[in-house]
């Protein structure tokens, strides 16, 4: 009976876990410097699996000895004497700058001797004006980089995240690696988003794949980039164009070209402000439509007014009496149909017409009529 006792209460002991009120957990650089650590009020000690149960654990990221992220869960194991950790019940990491950064997931897995963060568990990673959703995400924190995989949606929101209201851009991409300490960006395609524009036009654009910068709120698509609006029956094509995602803005110094309804405009260089509610051909406009073709050094369109602009050697030929009629400036007004009605402002115009000679078959003395110039 007392040997039966003895064994009972050895191999309770062995069973009973430490109890620590305050634990700390951390890692230094070879010059001495901390790279990660970790605190908890309260943790048990599991010696006989080398599993340490944390509560409320705090953990801070440092680079060059100062802290830039904070890292907070309900609770964590600590596996193998550290190293691996678990955060389990919902884990919220913030930059401790004014970026705005945060990252969450229902669950994240801590690398010590890689410096990586895995995320699992409805990732997302969101600053002041965007928020990124994805499968899953690693983050590492030896070069700040996010690496999100697997249906990862871009949303953007031009007055800060508003989850009450739909964002202004949405991009949809199978990988993006995001840089939180400078900004960079990379999403690999095919890309597909959509921006909301006024009336209730979606504005569609896909492209193969982007880059960008978060800070300075832009990416740049990469050609062949496509957007449409099905609305006004708008298809453009070119690239690479820069979308200025915080101001609703498409911009391109490329060749480009287009359709909207009937009129077809080519061109090198673009603009597309949603602001303005314009989009511009910046060098060497054409615009073609039914029996009528405009070339000019430039060429504007609002579409909320219907207005058309053209500047510079404006040249216009119509298939009518062969007309020619040149400018340096013409306003237009677009249709509904997506014709343009070209007229003159107060500056000098030439027109030129080929009329035909009602005489012409009568006799050898009747010559060619001339060109007849306004």
């Amino acid at each position: 009976m007392l040997a039966s006792c003895s064994s009972g209460s050895i191999e309770n002991e062995k069973q009973r876990p430490f109890v620590f009120n305050q634990l700390v957990l951390q890692q230094n650089s070879k010059d001495g410097k901390p790279v990660w650590q970790l605190k908890s009020p309260s943790s048990k000690y599991r010696i006989e699996d080398q599993l340490t149960v944390i509560k409320d654990p705090v953990g801070t990221f440092f680079k060059d000895g100062q802290a830039t992220h904070r890292l907070v869960a309900p609770e964590a194991l600590v596996i193998l004497d550290g190293k691996q950790i678990e955060l389990i019940k919902g884990v919220t990491m913030t930059a401790l700058d004014d970026s705005g950064h945060v990252l969450k997931s229902q669950k994240a897995t801590w690398r010590p001797e890689d410096e990586l963060l895995f995320l699992e568990g409805n990732p997302v990673a969101r600053n002041n004006n965007q928020q990124i959703n994805a499968d899953s995400s690693t983050y590492s924190a030896a070069d700040n980089t996010l690496t999100l995989s697997g249906n990862v949606v871009l949303q953007s929101w031009q007055n800060g995240i508003n989850t009450r209201s739909d964002p202004e851009t949405t991009i949809y991409s199978p990988f993006v690696q995001w840089n939180t300490e400078s900004g960079d960006l990379i999403a690999k395609g095919p890309l597909s988003g959509y921006q909301k524009a006024e009336g209730g036009r979606i504005r569609i654009l896909t492209a193969p794949s982007a880059n960008g910068n978060s800070k300075q709120e832009w990416l740049d698509f990469n050609k062949p980039v496509r957007i449409q609006e099905s609305q006004d029956n708008i298809d453009i094509r070119g690239g690479p164009i820069r979308w200025w995602y915080n101001i609703g803005r498409l911009s391109s110094s490329q060749p480009v070209s287009g359709t909207f309804k009937d009129l077809f405009a080519s061109g090198n260089g673009l603009d597309i402000s949603t602001d303005k509610k314009s989009i511009m051909i910046k060098n060497n406009c054409e615009l073609i439509q039914p029996a009528e073709k405009l070339t000019a050094n430039s060429c504007f369109w609002n579409w909320e007014t219907g207005r058309v602009n053209a500047k510079g050697s404006v040249v216009v030929t119509r298939e009518e009496l062969n007309q020619r009629t040149t400018a340096e400036i013409l306003n237009g007004q677009a249709t509904k149909d997506g014709r343009v009605v070209f007229a003159s402002p107060d500056s000098q115009v030439k027109t030129q017409l080929q009329l035909k000679n009602q005489n012409q078959d009568s006799g050898p003395t009747n010559s060619k009529a001339p060109p007849v110039q306004f």
